[in-house]
């Protein structure tokens, strides 16, 4: 005997056929709404959110909702959200950050790698520019070198 549930959106108790969470009629308007969404994108008409929403009357969360779980339909709309550092300039595409503050970011990154690497007796690394062929183990041994290998290792006590 099939187990009964409720419809996390209707409250409906309904038989699930294949350990779905919705009932079939809120499977249905959900694909229904995913389809207008893609008919918006895809005939080129709508390229923001803002124009989506007009577009197909559904309430901007539920289409960012289908944007966030349609994958596919991110690439095709263009981003309006703002940076999450500043709230200023508008987010770059796939970040969620501005380009000033990306950069600052990773300058205090590398910052912090610079101070990381003093730390654990790292020598600065200076490019030589390109190598004959005959020269590349004697670079890969510096490169050895550079690297303190106790930095990584733990010290093992010798065992009398």
């Amino acid at each position: 005997m099939r187990k009964m549930l409720v419809c996390s959106k209707c409250r409906k108790v309904f038989v699930p056929m294949f350990g779905e969470q919705k009932c079939p009629e809120c499977v249905a308007e959900h694909e229904q709404r995913i389809f207008l969404v893609e008919n918006a994108i895809y005939r080129g008409l709508k390229q923001t959110v803002a124009e989506i929403v007009e577009y197909t009357r559904l309430p901007e969360g539920v289409v960012i909702k289908i944007l966030k779980s349609q994958r596919y339909l991110t690439e095709s709309v263009s981003s309006e959200a703002h940076c999450a550092r500043c709230k200023k300039a508008p987010a770059q595409p796939g970040s969620e950050f501005c380009v000033e503050c990306r950069l600052e970011l990773h300058q205090a990154i590398g910052l912090l790698a610079s101070a990381l690497s003093a730390k654990i007796g790292m020598k600065p690394y200076r490019p030589t520019g390109g190598l004959p062929l005959h020269n590349i183990l004697a670079e890969v041994q510096k490169k050895r070198d550079r690297t303190s290998a106790d930095a990584f290792r733990p010290r093992q006590t010798k065992v009398k």
